[in-house]
């Protein structure tokens, strides 16, 4: 019985792990599932073949797809550690732009996240309209953390709507660290949801210095809400330089890229 339950374990484990990949890399193959963990072909596609009927995935010829709807609800924890290593990296380098005293944002985002990890030891003020941030801030007393309210969005922790763009609109800040769902030279920025997209507006407008911090992924892409152009922009953060394109872009716009 107990084996039984250790087996049942480690196929919940590696269903749990082959989620992470996929959302990451969008398609795998069995080969390389079935490389990386270890276990025969037939497993891995019995695998594919419970979280096809989850709603996770789309099984294709030699591997699976992920379900672009199921991008959309997957909750805060598992976001976090998607690309964990590029989002830290992109936090470390977003700490060194902030001061003593700054009166900052930072938005929902889980490389916002990280960069909240970056600044526990600085005297600050700190807005935000994420539970989480403002949650992990809240245990360290050099820190002033101003909360945005508003309605809660529970996949994400995060505050939207009308009253959390009012409460915004009353308030000046030394700089902002954003995120979006998608940059593109002719569109610019754009997300996903147009709540993020009006209150990253508002934010914007009443921020002396915009901070964009995006991972290599989000370039060349538009998403669903046009928010703003890069007029206010003062610098791209990123983990990966990006293309001769969109540095001599980012050059002719006056646009940091670090």
């Amino acid at each position: 019985m107990a084996k039984t339950r250790n087996t049942a374990a480690l196929s919940l484990q590696r269903r749990n792990e082959i989620k992470k990949w996929l959302l990451e890399e969008k398609t795998l193959t069995v080969a390389a599932l079935s490389n990386r963990f270890n276990v025969t072909y037939e497993t891995i596609r019995r695998d594919l073949e419970i979280l096809e009927k989850e709603g996770f995935l789309k099984k294709v010829y030699g591997g699976a797809a992920l379900n672009e709807r199921v991008q959309n609800k997957v909750d805060f924890s598992t976001l976090v550690e998607l690309f964990s290593e590029s989002k830290q990296l992109i936090a470390k380098k977003a700490a060194q732009f902030i001061r003593e005293n700054d009166c900052i944002f930072l938005d929902s985002s889980t490389t916002a996240y990280h960069l909240a990890a970056e600044i526990t030891d600085s005297n600050l003020t700190v807005m935000s309209n994420s539970l989480k941030v403002l949650s992990k801030l809240s245990e360290y007393p050099s820190i002033n953390v101003t909360g945005v309210g508003g309605t809660l969005d529970r996949i994400n922790y995060s505050f939207l709507g009308a009253s959390a763009c009012a409460q915004l609109a009353n308030f000046h800040l030394d700089k902002a660290f954003i995120s979006c769902s998608a940059l593109d030279m002719t569109y610019g920025l754009s997300d996903k949801y147009e709540e993020v997209g009006i209150l990253h507006k508002t934010v914007m407008k009443n921020s002396n210095e915009v901070f964009l911090i995006v991972d290599h992924t989000k370039f060349n892409k538009v998403a669903f809400s046009i928010f703003e152009n890069f007029e206010k922009v003062k610098a791209i953060i990123t983990d990966q330089k990006p293309s001769v394109a969109w540095c001599n872009f980012l050059a002719e716009n006056d646009i940091l890229c670090y």
